[in-house]
């Protein structure tokens, strides 16, 4: 299954980059589902090749999910790759284009659940619509933070 999201932010695209692989922004980002860092990079921004553990609660229950960067091209592209958890597999990839000095996000998420043709029901009818919701309102939250002040909390060193 394979969606993505889309969205323009006032804002530079190396402080959206940033913003966005930011581990602190990213559970606040997540607080319906009560997210937490529990292993691997702890705060701060995630680089190439590091590895984070999310535990979250969806459906009712606590899940774990462990991702790993991927691929990091700053500040145009980064990938994080699902390598434990819940899914058959799960690839996330951020996307950062500049479009006359705004950031143009794009997320395009490809995942698939196990069970065979149980989970691709799953997917179609529940996952695709939940996730994408979950994603729209992360990509939302995070340009408020990039076209405010506060963007700095996140990003202290930056210029």
């Amino acid at each position: 299954m394979k969606f993505s999201v889309t969205i323009l932010i006032d804002a530079p695209i190396e402080r959206v980059f940033d913003l966005c692989r930011s581990t602190d922004l990213h559970v606040e980002t997540q607080i319906q589902s009560n997210e937490q860092v529990i292993g691997g990079r702890m705060e701060g921004l995630l680089s190439a090749n590091e590895e984070v553990t999310w535990s979250a609660k969806h459906f009712g229950f606590r899940m774990k999910h462990v991702a790993r960067i991927t691929a990091f091209e700053r500040p145009t592209r980064f990938q994080d790759t699902m390598t434990k958890g819940m899914f058959k597999s799960f690839v996330h990839d951020h996307v950062f284009e500049e479009v006359s000095g705004k950031t143009k996000v794009t997320d395009v998420l490809v995942f698939e659940s196990p069970f065979g043709v149980i989970g691709k029901i799953v997917d179609t009818l529940i996952l695709r619509n939940y996730l994408e919701r979950l994603i729209e309102k992360r990509v939302q939250m995070i340009r408020t933070v990039a076209e405010s002040e506060t963007w700095s909390k996140y990003l202290p060193d930056s210029i």
